[in-house]
């Protein structure tokens, strides 16, 4: 009897302690997350993954793209594969320019695997 009353002690003791470890690494935020949320995103571009790594060619297409337009942005790597997501600071721009622009990058990444623009 004692047994079975240290037994469902100690089960009832792992699953609470269970619990609580996930609420907490459910509300905080990784720092990867952070680093795109804390700048001022207008545009989002995010390199996907079918389970061999992002579309390369494609990406450094867009780097130079947005190096060349000399466009700011943040990258913050989401997965083990190498997803990136690009966070892109359009403030300098007016919005005739910036819709030509995420026009630019939709057409660019369409041409891609896995690529998308927010």
């Amino acid at each position: 009897m004692k047994q079975i009353l240290f037994y469902t002690s100690l089960l009832t003791f792992a699953l609470s302690s269970c619990k609580l470890k996930s609420k907490e690494t459910q509300t905080t935020p990784s720092s990867k997350q952070a680093s795109t949320q804390s700048t001022n995103c207008s545009a989002k571009i995010s390199f996907g993954s079918p389970g061999t790594g992002i579309d390369g060619k494609t990406y450094e297409a867009v780097k130079e793209f947005l190096k060349a337009k000399t466009i700011k942005y943040t990258e913050a790597r989401k997965g083990r594969e190498g997803e990136t997501e690009m966070c892109l600071d359009l403030s300098k721009l007016n919005s005739t320019e910036q819709s030509a622009l995420i026009k630019e990058l939709k057409d660019l990444a369409s041409k891609g695997q896995y690529v998308n623009v927010n």
